[in-house]
């Protein structure tokens, strides 16, 4: 859901064009504010609800799938074929691209290897930080509930730093994003069994995002960019998400397999220019985020 305040400032003698700019406007700003709220947030941890023996230290090697959910998978050839229009966009071309480019930053296809490390700073405390193709971070575990014979329950803090987003211009090069921040604070809890040769895990996990984005849409081309619209937003979103996973293997090398599924609700605003006009949007997106992922566990 889209909610627009207009502010327009205009020198004499453009008013003449007003009506195509707002459009034109409104479209472009509606999908760059997509793109500000951008999806891909790594939500898979593939860690089972035991910490790391005291004074050890555990690595896991993981590759999640964020699957499109919706017409994701649409979007990007929508984007594909609206890259192939030369000149200037009409107002319907540059709406279609708004909501392909809505679409796909929103929760766009990811695969996302990552490795993390871990080390057991107490036998109820763990230490650890990740690094991924989209994402670095630190994280901190506490062990809540240890029942014998393997029940374990834990909870925890992850901060986590975007290092990339939906490469838009792959798909259609009028879309330039020249700054993308993005800060991603997590909160799991699992509860879980495990032994030497089998961990079970489980549970609820909250994530909170806050974006800035800066960039520009062309909206006429020539041999190169004559005419753009250009972007500052600020936005956060919020992940309620469920996840389920199991590792099999025998003393310190396990085979996980993790499942997470979320759903998503954002806001924020989005300023843009386009020559002397300017206009502010709120927008408000949601959707939802499914992500499997397989990796490799080892405690030393």
């Amino acid at each position: 859901m889209w909610l627009a305040r207009r502010r327009t400032q205009q020198t004499p003698g453009a008013a003449a064009g007003r009506s195509t700019c707002m459009v034109l406007l409104r479209c472009a700003l509606a999908s760059l504010a997509a793109l500000a709220s951008g999806c891909g947030a790594s939500l898979s941890g593939v860690q089972p609800a035991r910490l790391t023996p005291e004074s050890h230290l555990s690595m896991s090697t993981s590759i999640s799938v964020n699957a499109p959910v919706g017409s994701a998978g649409d979007t990007l050839e929508t984007l594909r074929d609206l890259s192939t229009v030369e000149g200037v966009l009409d107002p319907p071309e540059i709406e279609l691209l708004s909501a392909a480019v809505n679409g796909g930053a929103l929760n766009p296809p990811m695969v996302d290897p990552s490795v993390s490390l871990a080390y057991g700073a107490h036998r109820l405390v763990e230490l650890g930080a990740r690094i991924g193709g989209s994402h670095i971070g630190i994280q901190g575990r506490v062990q809540v509930l240890r029942v014998a014979p393997g029940i374990y329950g834990v909870i925890g803090i992850q901060l986590t730093s975007s290092l990339s987003t939906l490469p838009v211009n792959r798909f259609n090069d009028r879309v330039f994003v020249e700054r993308y921040r993005r800060l991603d604070v997590g909160f799991p809890l699992l509860l879980g069994y495990s032994s030497s040769r089998v961990h079970l895990w489980a549970g609820p996990k909250l994530l909170v995002s806050r974006v800035r984005t800066r960039g520009h849409l062309c909206v006429r081309e020539n041999d190169a960019c004559a005419d753009q619209v250009t972007f500052r937003g600020t936005g956060s979103l919020r992940y309620v998400a469920g996840q389920l996973g199991i590792a099999l293997g025998k003393r310190r090398f396990w085979i996980a397999l993790e499942l997470t599924i979320a759903r998503l609700r954002g806001d924020g605003m989005l300023r843009g220019e386009r020559g002397s006009t300017v206009m502010e949007f709120a927008y408000d997106p949601d959707g939802r985020v499914v992500q499997p992922a397989i990796g490799l566990i080892a405690w030393f």
